[in-house]
């Protein structure tokens, strides 16, 4: 938790990433893609454990009280071993990296918006 609150702005701004306006060019997914890769890149260790504390607490924390409906669940389901990989104390830092690097950074906007409840509970109580 401390971590996630030190990281707050980091976390804020990776999954809960303002939508541009594209100005009529469509390429408005390619550029949020491309953000979230550079942020991941350049992201410190700590910074990583961060996203990967909201992954765990979502998957393993039921006080949290989170509902899914069937897409997410669905979306979880398929990507439950990446999701593991990440909160898993054997996996590197760079093996996260990639993870959440991989294809673009899709699990990002999975994990953000499973952890939008989340979040406003965990940052809204300071």
């Amino acid at each position: 938790m401390e971590r996630m609150r030190k990281h707050r702005k980091f976390v804020e701004k990776l999954l809960l990433l303002p939508r541009r306006q594209s100005g009529g060019r469509g390429n408005n997914n390619k550029i949020q893609k491309r953000d979230r890769v550079r942020q991941i890149r350049e992201a410190n260790n700590s910074q990583l454990c961060a996203v990967c504390e909201i992954v765990k607490n979502l998957l393993r924390n039921p006080t949290l009280g989170i509902e899914l409906d069937p897409t997410q669940r669905n979306l979880l389901r398929r990507n439950r071993r990446q999701l593991e990989r990440l909160i898993s104390q054997r996996s590197s830092s760079d093996e996260k990296r990639k993870i959440l690097q991989r294809g673009g950074g899709f699990l990002l906007p999975l994990i953000a918006a499973l952890a939008a409840p989340v979040l406003s509970k965990i940052f809204g109580s300071e």
